[in-house]
């Protein structure tokens, strides 16, 4: 993932060099390498931790709960800032964030929408998904939603994608000034390439492979490119491994304070 703009904490609009976190904490214009983690470990660094756990604690102090989530993968986590306390229990971005949404594709409280899921990637990858705001999108579709037999229509795989999408933008950008809560973003591009058919009732998971904030002046724009894959085992592709069905890429501009309207 690829930031442009200033340093988080900061609000946005504090300019326009890339920047990169090391430990959770937004800092150093050297960006970050393929693992997440830059290898220098200079006072500077340290002195940017400490100031962005002071911040998410300030905001905890406040009455905000910054991690509803509970995921150790949130930045005020990586910061230092503990947990709940017992076990680790992770609940969904919609879950936590939106709880009365009813969108038809991640809706909470949707009494008959595709149900998607969000969460933080919990898993230390050697690509940009280590890095703290990406995230993993899931959803199992019934036959209801094919196009044609045995394939999804594609246009429910683009509103799956476009979703996770929306979730990733306002995340990336809450993590990045510090928020208690995403900014509502709205959708203004998106393109996908299609490479397999995408199956009904097998798990789908939607993946983060990059971000890109923009952040100069208003509107702020984030450029999401992300995967759509499902499971193996079938006739085509038989073994568990997971394929990909599309890519895409899609364009947000933050228009409002929090993401939930209600």
């Amino acid at each position: 993932l690829v930031y442009h703009g200033g340093r988080g904490g900061g609000g946005f609009g504090a300019g326009s060099q890339s920047v990169g976190r090391r430990g959770g904490s937004i800092g150093s214009s050297r960006g970050f390498q393929s693992s997440g983690v830059t290898a220098d470990s200079s006072a500077a660094d340290s002195e940017t931790e400490e100031e962005t756990k002071r911040k998410w604690e300030i905001l905890q102090r406040a009455g905000n709960v910054i991690n509803p989530c509970n995921s150790p993968k949130h930045p005020a986590a990586l910061a230092g800032v503990p947990l709940a306390d017992g076990p680790v229990i992770l609940r969904s971005l919609q879950e936590s964030y939106d709880a009365h949404s009813r969108c038809f594709v991640c809706g909470h409280s949707h009494p008959a929408g595709l149900a998607l899921q969000t969460f933080r990637c919990e898993k230390v990858l050697e690509d940009a998904s280590s890095h703290a705001s990406a995230l993993r999108s899931k959803a199992t579709l019934s036959h209801t939603y094919e196009g044609l037999p045995g394939i999804v229509s594609t246009g429910i795989m683009d509103a799956l994608m476009i979703c996770h999408g929306s979730w990733q933008a306002g995340v990336a950008l809450m993590d990045k000034a510090i928020l208690p809560r995403p900014p509502l973003v709205l959708t203004k591009s998106f393109s996908v390439q299609i490479h397999d058919r995408c199956p009904p009732d097998t798990e789908l998971v939607i993946t983060t492979e990059a971000v890109e904030i923009t952040d100069k002046k208003e509107p702020y724009r984030v450029t999401v490119k992300m995967a759509l894959k499902a499971k193996g085992g079938d006739a085509d592709h038989p073994g568990a491994k997971d394929f990909v069905c599309a890519t895409g890429e899609a364009v947000y501009e933050k228009i409002g304070a929090v993401r939930s309207m209600r």
